[in-house]
């Protein structure tokens, strides 16, 4: 047998807050500790990519016609949109894109490192991850930089998830639209993001909204981070944007039914979060009104927090104020390893 020269992490097709709360933590780790003389390489949805940026040294995508299946992802799994909850991905699909997907590497000298299967907590309750904040690329910061070249008031990101998949989870159309008015009218530019198939504000436009779903594409993710770094706070129901958030280290005001899970368990670099708790399954009982006191009060919190910190600056004589700023921003590496106790008695009380 040959020797093993490269790790492969994946395929992947899991929703994409399991890959953000899960498994690239996972990655990340086994990357810089066993496999750390090895070339490593991951596969995805090829929108995916500046997840794996910082640990990947080759990055490929899934085969197209796997995304051309239009399937939905659940937990770790791709499934038809009339797949029951917790079902898996059918073997012979399964099959077929691992086979497909050899054809980035030998076989004869790669180790894979593949997902778990279906709604498992394997990675979460066992393993322990590495986590760092996500970071766009060059050319995306260049984009946004010059997207928000005259904008002088704070923006605020708004991911208005609207699935097929759930749909019990999602807060109703007319309440994101309501809301995005109202936030326009205090004073903050909105920047709308999502895509055109899981966001209910698609066509939303106005003065001081910034719409991005109609630009979505390969690399509508790298752009979605170099957003998050310039916004003061983003406006999510629990879903992929969140966990981008908060590993964006951009404070997220969060409407959801599990508080502890999105706001402390999985909130691994401990970024600022507002939690509203809806029932599960009841998520259209939010108002706009209450959205919007709630945002308020977290922007004012945000906003004293900040003068805290330009106050300190200005008494810090000896030291330039962009270092200053490094110091205490600087997130360290964080090792995380979830409470399995508390964690399965919240999945209980879900349940």
């Amino acid at each position: 047998m040959q020797d093993i020269n490269t790790v492969c992490f994946g395929p992947n097709f899991s929703e994409l807050g399991w890959l953000l709360s899960r498994w690239h933590g996972y990655c990340r780790l086994r990357r810089f500790t066993e496999f750390k003389n090895l070339r490593s390489i991951a596969v995805d949805f090829d929108w995916r990519y500046p997840i794996y940026s910082d640990f990947i040294d080759d990055f490929y995508p899934l085969p197209k016609w796997v995304s051309e299946l239009g399937w939905e992802q659940d937990c770790y799994e791709l499934v038809p949109p009339d797949a029951h909850p917790g079902a898996v991905t059918p073997n012979e699909v399964y099959a077929q894109i691992l086979a497909d997907c050899q054809k980035y590497y030998d076989p004869k000298t790669t180790w894979t490192v593949r997902p778990p299967r279906g709604c498992n907590f394997f990675i979460q309750f066992k393993c322990k991850q590495m986590w760092k904040p996500l970071e766009p690329s060059e050319n995306a910061q260049v984009f946004v930089n010059s997207l928000l070249y005259n904008v002088y008031n704070d923006v605020v990101l708004v991911s208005a998830r609207g699935r097929k998949r759930t749909p019990q989870r999602n807060v109703p159309e007319f309440v994101w639209n309501k809301l995005v008015d109202m936030l326009v009218q205090y004073g903050f530019t909105v920047v709308i993001t999502g895509t055109k198939d899981s966001s209910f504000l698609g066509n939303k436009i106005g003065r001081n909204i910034i719409n991005m779903i109609p630009r979505t594409g390969v690399d509508g993710l790298d752009i979605l981070i170099a957003l998050m770094k310039k916004a003061k706070f983003s406006i999510t129901s629990q879903s992929g944007p969140t966990h981008i958030s908060l590993q964006c280290e951009t404070p997220a005001y969060i409407v959801g039914h599990e508080a502890q899970r999105h706001s402390i368990d999985e909130n691994y670099l401990n970024t600022p979060a507002m939690f509203r708790t809806v029932q599960n399954n009841i998520y259209a009982a939010i108002t706009s009104e209450k959205m919007l006191e709630d945002v308020l009060v977290f922007n004012q919190q945000l906003t004293q927090s900040r003068n805290i910190v330009d106050l300190a600056y200005k008494t810090c004589y000896t030291e330039d104020k962009n270092i200053m700023h490094n110091l205490i921003y600087e997130p360290p590496i964080v090792f995380y390893q979830i409470d399995t106790d508390n964690m399965r008695k919240e999945l209980a009380n879900v349940a």
